[in-house]
């Protein structure tokens, strides 16, 4: 009996080892200087409903809000800043979410790249600053990934893209029936 535990206890401690070994070869991280700032991409271990690689520290270039859960409570908002990334896990629908620190502890913010469906635009389509807002340039015909729309007090629907000039917005190439 007590070599049948002992021989027990050696396997346990054996694939507890393995665990931490595996774990150390599946986590890894990578610093590069780039100027002024350095960039720190961790790698984690995937696991159903987590990323396998986070850039940290994530670049929030507007105000993006922050929550108490993956698409749960809205908690408040973080103005544009670099923020380390704890952690990265995925919604139901594919959508990535990233764990930071924020003023009132840890919190959840939807990538602000993440697009909710693509549009294809036509050539010469404007692009805004804002809906109705200044012009900033054209796009040729071509796919766009939609990361937001917007609805303006007429009615017309509008996408927030990635642009050359940052993020802007496109009239959307179907519109509902308008009235006037």
């Amino acid at each position: 009996m007590k070599k049948m535990l002992s021989a027990t206890a050696l396997l346990l401690a054996l694939s507890t080892f393995a665990t931490v070994v595996v774990s150390a070869q599946s986590a890894s991280t990578t610093n590069t200087n780039q100027g002024n700032h350095t960039t720190t991409t961790n790698t984690i271990i995937q696991t159903s409903n987590t990323v396998s690689a986070i850039k940290s520290p994530l670049a929030l270039n507007e105000q993006t809000y922050f929550h108490e859960a993956p698409g749960g409570k809205l908690l408040g908002w973080l103005q544009p800043q670099d923020v380390p990334v704890h952690t990265a896990t995925t919604d139901s629908s594919n959508a990535t979410w990233y764990r930071v620190h924020t003023w009132i502890g840890e919190a959840w913010i939807k990538d602000p790249n993440a697009h909710i469906k693509t549009a294809v635009v036509a050539s010469n389509t404007y692009y805004f600053a804002a809906p109705n807002g200044k012009a900033l340039g054209s796009l040729s015909k071509q796919s766009v990934k939609v990361l937001s729309e917007s609805t303006d007090n007429k009615g017309a629907i509008w996408y927030k893209i990635n642009t050359s000039h940052g993020k802007a917005w496109i009239k959307s190439p179907v519109q509902p029936n308008l009235t006037k």
